[in-house]
């Protein structure tokens, strides 16, 4: 609502209409009516107001007066009151705004919301001065008593207001706000000592020490003149330590020769922590080189002006862990402290830091952890002291506030964005000192990420890496990684010995190892990256003390999820710790464990269970690798068998399709000396049958539709020479769908049906209901739709009475293709949405792109083009990631669709045009049909009605043209002839029908090139 009355009265009275002052009232009195009326907000009897306003007149002229007043005040704002013959008072729902009344709903807000600070710089904003300040009516006693009232409760309330805002400012270390509030409190009341106090505090934090003490005289003076007594102890003991803190002779920080990038977030966080009173001790905890004694250089140089005594770095770095008081005296040697030697150490350390405000900076001090047990002692007798300590493990102190140090962020793609401070950026940064001329061409930008991702964006270790820039190039640093530790040195004489290769770093951790930590860690090595807690302790025989260990000496990242992780380059090193037999003798274990794992989930596969298990497997991928190709180079035959069934087909649902090439290509290369001479029943030779099954089915959906027909043959006939039902049931299927592919859509029925009595034959509900699947989905393009809705409701009954999500996807969403294809876009949607959380939950991204295409084609038909478009474009981005040709053809064509409906013709062109071509060069026959079909929509829409005809027209006569492209084409066909040239047509019935699918997109493109 728009505020047309305000009415100002802290500070003064000033009362604005459409925020023009007011001015031509009669009287002051008026002016106090309208305030005393606005402030109370409440109905006023007429008798009461004439009493408090005029008490010193009779009742009839005081009434008089009252009329005379009320007169006045509706010729300027009427709206804004509500008279009647016995009561005045201010409308309740006019839109009017009062000062003092926001002032204390803004108090009000502080007292209970979160946010109290806001509301507490509101309410000081809107104190401008006292209530009514400068402003009196005449005659009017009990008003005047009303005002004083007013005005003292108000000024307190705003004095505390000020003061618990200033003490905010100065806790958060905002000290030039400190001072502005600090400031309004003393205009208020120049009396009060604690205002002088935080003013006194906030300069000498800012560095504003002599001003400080500028203050403190100002406030005695004024409190001998005033008052004739001296300030208070306490305000006295401030001003000695200020005038102390100036005469104090502090030892610099050291000085960084780089500068800190990528940790303002940690910066900011300690920053807090070291700004709350609460909080007196924090760690940065991380691995050697991870720059925690970089950053601990930054948070001293930003926040040693908030300390009197400023911030008194320490490097424990050359302190012997033999010495038992090495730490205390590195800090002796720090502060400057002379020693008397008739007294113990500890307490001469505590006198000297009792009275001062100051921060101890800690430097290194893993080795040193055990005898800083003095630390809780100067915490406890200095109020104002704290500690801010760098370590490769926690202290375990009281009150420790621990800070982890990790890792830069890296870029994602090695050709794309590099993430704000990331590592990439310490690299150049280091790279231009090394190298003035650093160039930063785009290959170099690629190697760069690889170097960073190969050192796990270990600052210390870019930093090593970049100082080479000068000798050799991105390329062939990121080799020498790759090939060697060791190659991570320098010999600049600007870092500490033991940060000077990282291999150094790396000794000094394992030194510091108990030799169970140094067991466990080297062990822990065969994992290649992140690990659960169960498969260090079966694998490894670590149990969770041990692990809790090595994380607190920031050896092991703990995940969020409870995984542990090394450090890659920790992990490389940890490796180089262990023998040869024992190595061989851990991944072993470590092949044997997850082969186990793998076979145990086959029960569950085809459950609810199955998207844990997808999850579970993503999170082990890398040991999955792992597992795979161990067991590959020692020929452990059964850890294969064991593993293969859910192996293959969490690649498969992952959309994995070209690593899942690979693994089975290498798989079966290895296997087939061994399998191929051996007996029809030997269980390597069906374990090679297996593998090619699979990698046929990897090339059948990865786009290599020609070599999964012959692998796909060549498993069929062994699984047939064993009476495998359930392998034969997986190959016939694959098989089918390569015949549907292939646009032989009888003998893919023939294969179909084949499969499911296969399945029946094993038992395998899971099976059956695939095969339903393939059946209804093929049943949908051939246009038999009541058979489709048989076997899919058969399949999606079987499905959800078994709990099987992951066939449940496929034959929900082919479920919903036949209502689509019914014409019922509203059970059609319902079903997609059905099977999208699934995809979604199990990572099936394949499944997921399929829904977004069937719900793009579901808003094509109802009209939304946009939706459509955004639809399509989501499914063809993720299969063009997961390179699947086929799906992307099919959903470009539909997307052809749609930019015809939107009159994009030449986009439309274009599209058509790179289908074509890629249908032919990758033989995927089954989309060629579409494509033509799809020629006669762009041809019809431009009017070139014999080019139409001549599409569909073909569509139409041959039988691997979609029985819903051909059922809309015989509508359309009458028009056309009518439009078109009855003799091109004649010609076209009798040409059309000779030509092969190939020679009319050859046709196709032709066309469409002078397409204009």
């Amino acid at each position: 609502m728009t505020v047309d009355l305000e009415i100002r009265l802290l500070g003064g009275l000033q009362i604005l209409h459409a925020q023009t002052p007011l001015t031509d009232f009669m009287s002051n009195k008026v002016r106090a009516l309208l305030a005393y009326l606005a402030v109370t907000r409440r109905p006023h009897q007429r008798d009461a107001l004439a009493a408090l306003f005029w008490g010193e007149m009779s009742d009839a002229d005081a009434k008089n007066n009252l009329r005379q007043a009320l007169s006045n005040l509706r010729k300027h704002i009427d709206p804004f009151l509500l008279v009647t013959r016995d009561s005045v008072e201010v409308n309740p729902v006019a839109p009017l705004r009062v000062d003092c009344v926001d002032f204390l709903a803004a108090l009000q807000s502080a007292a209970t919301d979160v946010d109290a600070v806001a509301h507490l710089q509101r309410a000081a904003a809107l104190y401008q001065g006292d209530f009514l300040a400068g402003f009196s009516v005449r005659d009017a006693p009990d008003f005047e008593e009303w005002v004083l009232l007013q005005r003292t409760h108000l000024r307190e309330l705003a004095l505390q207001a000020l003061h618990t805002l200033t003490n905010h400012h100065l806790h958060r270390g905002d000290y030039a706000a400190a001072i502005e509030s600090a400031g309004q409190l003393l205009t208020l009341d120049n009396w009060r000592e604690e205002a002088h106090q935080q003013l006194m505090l906030a300069l000498a934090r800012s560095g504003q020490r002599a001003a400080a003490i500028q203050q403190y005289e100002a406030c005695r003076r004024l409190l001998k003149t005033e008052l004739d007594v001296e300030p208070s102890a306490e305000l006295r003991a401030l001003a000695t330590r200020i005038r102390d803190a100036l005469r104090e002779d502090r030892p610099a920080l050291p000085t960084p020769v780089t500068p800190l990038v990528g940790r303002s977030h940690e910066l900011a966080r300690v920053l807090r922590r070291l700004a709350d009173p609460g909080c007196r001790l924090v760690t940065l905890t991380g691995p050697g080189g991870m720059g925690k004694t970089r950053l601990a250089l930054e948070i001293a140089a930003a926040i040693q002006p908030r300390f009197l005594n400023g911030v008194c770095f320490t490097s424990l770095t050359a302190v012997d862990a033999a010495q038992a008081d090495g730490a205390l005296l590195a800090l002796v040697d720090a502060l400057r402290l002379p020693l008397s030697g008739g007294r113990a150490l500890l307490p001469q350390v505590i006198d000297h830091l009792h009275p001062r405000e100051m921060l101890v900076v800690l430097d290194a001090a893993e080795h040193l952890v055990d005898q800083l047990g003095w630390i809780d002692d100067a915490l406890r007798q200095a109020p104002d002291l704290k500690f801010l300590v760098t370590s490769q493990e926690r202290l375990n102190l009281d009150g420790e506030w621990v800070v982890g140090v990790e890792s830069l962020p890296l870029s994602t793609a090695p050709d794309g964005d590099w993430p704000d401070g990331g590592a990439e950026h310490l690299f150049v940064a280091e790279a231009q000192r090394a190298h003035a001329d650093f160039n930063m061409a785009d290959d170099n930008r690629r190697h760069i990420s690889r170097i960073c991702r190969l050192v796990d964006g270990l600052p210390l270790g870019i930093v090593l890496a970049a100082a080479w820039t000068h000798v050799l190039s991105c390329a062939e640093i990121a080799a020498e990684i790759a090939a060697n530790l060791d190659f991570l040195s320098s010999s600049r004489r600007d870092m500490p010995p033991r940060q000077r290769s990282l291999r150094a770093v790396f000794d000094y951790a394992w030194r510091l190892l108990p030799a169970a930590e140094q067991s466990a860690f080297a062990a822990l090595s065969v994992f290649p990256s992140s690990f659960s807690r169960e498969a260090a302790q079966e694998i490894v025989a670590v149990k969770t003390p041990l692990l809790a260990a090595l994380v607190a000496r920031s050896l092991l990242r703990r995940q969020e999820e409870g995984r542990f992780e090394l450090h890659q380059l920790l992990r490389q090193y940890a490796a180089q710790q262990l023998e040869a037999d024992r190595h061989a003798e851990l991944a072993d274990r470590h092949a044997a464990y997850f082969a186990r794992w793998l076979h145990r989930q086959e029960a569950h596969i085809y459950t609810p269970q199955c998207t844990a298990i997808f999850v579970e497997m993503a999170r082990d991928h890398d040991n999955l690798r792992t597992y795979w190709q161990w067991s590959l180079s020692r020929g452990q035959w059964d850890l294969l068998a064991q593993g293969l069934i859910t192996f293959r087909l969490f690649y498969s649902d992952q959309g994995r399709y070209t690593e899942g090439i690979s693994w089975m290509e290498q798989t079966a290369a290895v296997l087939a000396p061994v399998a191929e001479p051996a007996a029809e029943d030997d269980p390597v030779r069906r374990l090679w049958g297996r593998v090619l099954a699979r990698w046929g089915a990897f090339c059948l959906w990865g786009g290599e539709t020609a070599q999964a027909g012959d692998l796909l043959a060549r498993a069929r006939a062994i699984a047939q020479a064993v009476d495998d039902h359930a392998e034969l049931g997986f190959t016939l299927l694959n098989l089918g769908n390569f015949h549907v592919l292939a646009g032989e859509l009888a003998e893919a029925d023939a294969i179909f049906n084949e499969a499911l009595r296969n399945y029946r034959a094993a038992d395998k509900s899971w099976g059956v209901a695939d095969a339903l699947s393939a059946l209804g989905a093929l049943a949908n393009t051939t246009g038999d739709l009541a058979r489709a809705r048989g076997y899919l409701e058969e399949s999606v009954a079987l499905g959800r009475r078994i709990g099987d999500e992951r066939g449940l996807r496929s034959s929900l969403t082919n479920l919903g293709n036949v209502f689509y294809l019914s014409g019922d876009p509203v059970q059609a949607r319902a079903h997609y949405l059905d099977a999208l959380p699934l995809c979604q939950r199990a990572g099936d991204r394949s499944a997921e792109a399929i829904l977004f295409c069937n719900l793009g084609s579901l808003a094509y038909e109802q009209g939304d083009l946009s939706e459509a478009e955004s639809m399509f474009q989501q499914g063809i981005a993720i299969f063009d990631q997961l390179r699947t040709i086929h799906h992307m053809l099919h959903a470009m064509t539909s997307l052809v669709e749609v930019h015809i409906a939107q009159g994009r013709y030449e986009l439309a062109s274009s599209e058509l045009i790179w289908a074509s071509q890629t249908a032919m060069s990758e033989q995927i026959h089954y989309i060629k049909p579409m494509i033509l079909y799809e020629a006669g929509l762009l041809y019809r829409a431009c009017h070139r009605y014999e080019n139409a005809f001549k599409f569909f027209h073909w569509v139409l006569a041959h039988p691997t043209g979609l029985a819903e492209h051909k059922e809309k084409i015989e509508q359309w066909l009458p028009a056309l002839e009518v439009e078109a040239d009855a003799a091109a047509i004649a010609q076209l019935h009798t040409e059309i029908q000779a030509l092969s699918v190939e020679e009319m997109l050859a046709r196709l493109e032709a066309d469409l090139r002078d397409f204009r």
